[in-house]
């Protein structure tokens, strides 16, 4: 299984802690949007409000047209193609390890054994999306016994006996490497050659087996991952100069312009206080 080390932690992921177990953000999406290939180590739920796209893991793709809940066991390997519509969806993460007065890691144990790796939900068994939000929600607000009855909640309405078969996880250990070899490796020069090689294949069959796994070139691949972490960087009130050095960005201005088309704002306004989503 792979592990998460405290200096790699996603954007998505930050703040998490004992004292903050669960973390709630919301995406509204006005134009397509294709998030990369990656995992958390936190579980992932998505309850999503007319959304139009995909959700991609390791050899299936998920329509999100009928999407109302995605459940994503920790570490598993996934994307999105999200067409831009507007619709939105809203996202929590809870570290299952950092829960108190329940078994983080007998939970997590539990759900890779008895269930897929993700599933996703179109109805619900009490309440509908209303009632599923309720829960969460008291997650994101509550603490102590009151945070751990709200999950258990939760899991006994979205976990159905019976309902969802049990699967096997075929993970791709190639992605699995390479993701975690990209993500230890970002802050520094990436060549092909050293990717490559670092994979056992030659620079023609890496490139054509990554392209195939993610969708995506490796080269972007590690751009959008070079992206993510300068978020990190700004919200530590580093300058954007070394912002882009530390995300491993040789040219500031080439930076820039890719920060303003990934998050449709500058890098310096960023930095000033502006919420991404508005």
């Amino acid at each position: 299984m792979l592990s998460m080390e405290p200096d790699r932690v996603k954007f998505e992921e930050r703040g998490l802690s004992k004292e903050n177990p669960v973390k709630f953000h919301k995406r509204i999406f006005h134009e397509d949007v294709v998030i990369r290939k990656h995992y958390h180590s936190s579980l992932e739920i998505n309850l999503c409000e007319n959304v139009k796209g995909y959700l991609n893991t390791d050899g299936q793709r998920v329509s999100l047209d009928n999407s109302s809940l995605i459940l994503l066991q920790p570490n598993l390997l996934h994307s999105y193609n999200i067409s831009g519509n507007a619709g939105s969806i809203k996202v929590w993460h809870i570290g299952l390890n950092l829960l108190t007065f329940l078994d983080g890691k007998g939970i997590e144990s539990y759900l890779e054994n008895k269930y897929p790796p993700f599933i996703v939900k179109t109805t619900y068994k009490k309440g509908g999306t209303k009632g599923m939000e309720d829960y969460l929600d008291l997650m994101t607000r509550e603490k102590g016994f009151s945070q751990a009855s709200a999950l258990l909640k939760f899991f006994d309405n979205i976990l159905e006996r019976d309902s969802v078969p049990s699967l096997e996880d075929h993970g791709d250990p190639f992605l699995q490497k390479i993701i975690y070899y990209s993500e230890k490796n970002f802050h520094s020069r990436i060549s092909l050659d050293a990717v490559s090689s670092e994979a056992h294949l030659s620079r023609y069959h890496f490139c054509r087996k990554f392209k195939i796994g993610t969708g995506v070139t490796f080269n972007e691949y590690i751009n959008n991952i070079r992206m993510e972490n300068s978020l990190k960087c700004l919200d530590k009130g580093m300058s954007v100069t070394e912002t882009a050095e530390e995300s491993g960005f040789e040219d500031v201005s080439y930076f820039i312009k890719r920060f303003r088309r990934m998050y449709g704002v500058s890098p310096g306004r960023y930095s000033a206080g502006y919420s991404l989503g508005k």
